[in-house]
């Protein structure tokens, strides 16, 4: 199946979103990379812009034209390496999605499967296509990080395609290929092919 959805509505919904599925989605989303995920972890007061919002798994390459900030390249990091925070982050700032490269690992898996999240993989290599999603940089927190490892809050639209990988049901995209991948060697063996 193919949505666009409002990240208002990506909670409410989480649990009819399939692995297989592509998901657009318009609003406000996080993009954040290891420092920000790493300091939330540690922070025990919540930063009340992130609740609730969707987080992209890029340090975007952006400059500011004296008026305001533009993306350059947007394109996802690799997601694995934030999987240690990924159910203190969920389950705090109710996420209802985490977008990246590469799928989460055993912890992250099970965090979104317990706060009912999904992960989407954005296409790597489309940075520059990411970037014509976006609509406005609506803040920027955490510069002192570097503009890569800040906290952007970013209104976007159309943003994706996005590969529902990990659902909420704790479907696995690659686990489910991976069978396949098996099943289809185990034939071909029986079959002396």
């Amino acid at each position: 199946m193919e949505y666009s959805v409002e990240v208002v509505e990506l909670s409410r919904r989480s649990m009819e979103f399939r692995v297989g599925d592509i998901i657009y989605i318009n609003g406000e989303v996080a993009f954040a990379r290891d420092r920000v995920h790493k300091h939330l972890s540690l922070e025990r007061e919540i930063l009340q812009e992130l609740v609730g919002l969707p987080i992209y798994h890029c340090g975007p390459i952006a400059v500011f034209d004296g008026v305001k900030y533009v993306f350059l390249a947007a394109g996802p990091t690799t997601s694995i390496r934030m999987d240690q925070f990924i159910e203190d982050i969920v389950s705090r700032y109710r996420t209802p999605a985490i977008i990246g490269k590469g799928g989460l690992g055993i912890l992250g898996k099970n965090a979104l499967k317990k706060y009912k999240s999904i992960y989407c993989d954005f296409p790597g290599g489309a940075s520059a296509y990411a970037t014509k999603r976006v609509k406005r940089v609506e803040k920027v927190l955490f510069k002192e990080f570097g503009l890569s490892e800040a906290l952007w809050i970013v209104s976007v639209r159309e943003f994706g395609p996005l590969l529902v990988t990990h659902d909420a049901k704790g479907g696995d995209f690659r686990h489910n290929l991976h069978l396949s991948k098996s099943a289809l060697e185990r034939v071909l063996f029986e079959q002396g092919l």
